[in-house]
């Protein structure tokens, strides 16, 4: 059996504990462990995600006049969500 010392609140040895050996002389599983501590941190993070729709985004709608029938000018508004960093309509 293992023995671990007992520590008071102000960290002074109060004494000492057995700890049964098997529940606590096993080998720890790290890949277990590593998928318990992910499966809980994205479970933490579940319901944060949010992106912006592409009527939320700035510059969506129609094609302006200069815009139609023009090929290189042929994208919709003049701010196109999908061509500015920083204002993508999707999930990431």
């Amino acid at each position: 059996m293992a023995s671990v010392d007992v520590l008071s609140q102000i960290g002074d040895p109060a004494g000492s504990i057995e700890l049964d050996e098997a529940t606590f002389g096993i080998e720890p599983n790290t890949a277990v462990m590593h998928q318990v501590v992910t499966a809980q941190l994205a479970a933490r993070r579940s319901g944060t995600q949010s992106t912006r729709t592409r009527a939320e985004a700035r510059g969506g709608g129609a094609k302006h006049s200069g815009a139609v029938g023009v090929w290189p000018l042929a994208q919709s508004p003049v701010v196109m969500p999908r061509r500015l960093p920083g204002r993508w309509c999707g999930s990431p």
